[in-house]
């Protein structure tokens, strides 16, 4: 078993220049050439990556263990079966526009869970993992739909703590069955009706992250891989994200299978950020 040698800390954070390819990772995995586009969809590879990452203060994760990510709506709070949606009905009138939230589905490979070691019965629940608090939170299925339930979830934890309200919001979170969370996460966006660049390299990059992680004898308690939806910047596709166990994110942009090796080394391994890829954090 490899054991990650340091935790990544983008505050003080470790760059290398270029993401690390070996002859072998040449000659077997898919670069951009290797991937159609259409016309009006072409990769840009002429504008910065640098600062290219939208400004965001939570990003809640649902994981959807409903629907495959090819069949999520190009608009998913279009879904109203879905919680992203319903959370989408308060987002704007209770969070605050100085402290942005994003709210994403996520599909986990393997039909994974968020949870690791807590045996639960999740089918009456949907799974979701609020960052940067690194926190698994089970919401009841049966009250995806109640405004007030839905309601005093995004008061507990989206919007900023006060002196005046938060000894009630902190109860207000005690509410919500959570958890602190203690795995990594490797996600590629894969929204293929909100962007087919997105839609084809999104299952690709996941594909090969397994494979990586799976030779190295790493397994989903570790670190757990998937794709998300939108999260901006599709004509950086593939579009990746790695959240470390404190929570921290890095974002990278024009990924390719042929650089998924140099990521899970540099990155996930030693905690150093490619430069060349960086999209913010």
């Amino acid at each position: 078993m490899i054991n990650f040698q340091k935790s990544l800390n983008p505050l003080n954070p470790v760059f290398v220049e270029k993401c690390p390819i070996t002859p072998e990772v040449e000659a077997s995995c898919a670069c951009i050439s290797d991937f159609e586009f259409p016309p009006s969809k072409q990769i840009d590879t002429s504008r910065p990556l640098a600062s290219s990452k939208a400004n965001i203060w939570k990003h809640l994760l649902i994981l959807d263990k409903e629907k495959s990510p090819k069949d999520w709506e190009s608009r998913i709070e279009s879904d109203t079966e879905s919680l992203l949606s319903q959370f989408s009905k308060f987002k704007r009138s209770l969070t605050s526009p100085y402290h942005p939230v994003a709210i994403s589905n996520v599909s986990l490979k393997e039909n994974q869970n968020f949870f690791n070691d807590i045996e639960n019965d999740f089918e009456d629940y949907i799974q979701l993992l609020l960052y940067p608090d690194n926190k698994l939170i089970k919401f009841p299925k049966n009250l995806m739909k109640d405004e007030q339930t839905l309601k005093n979830f995004i008061n507990a934890f989206l919007y900023p703590l006060d002196a005046e309200t938060e000894a009630e919001r902190l109860q207000l979170q005690e509410s919500f069955e959570n958890y602190d969370n203690t795995s990594k996460l490797l996600l590629a966006c894969g929204h293929m009706k909100r962007d087919v660049r997105c839609g084809i390299l999104g299952p690709a990059l996941c594909d090969e992250f397994h494979k990586i992680l799976k030779s190295k004898q790493l397994t989903n308690k570790d670190i757990k891989v998937g794709i998300i939806s939108h999260i901006g910047g599709h004509a950086f596709a593939g579009n990746v994200i790695y959240f470390n166990e404190k929570g921290e994110s890095i974002w990278y942009g024009r990924v390719f299978p042929v650089n998924c090796e140099g990521i899970v080394t540099e990155t996930v391994f030693n905690g150093r950020i490619i430069k060349e890829l960086y999209r913010g954090s």
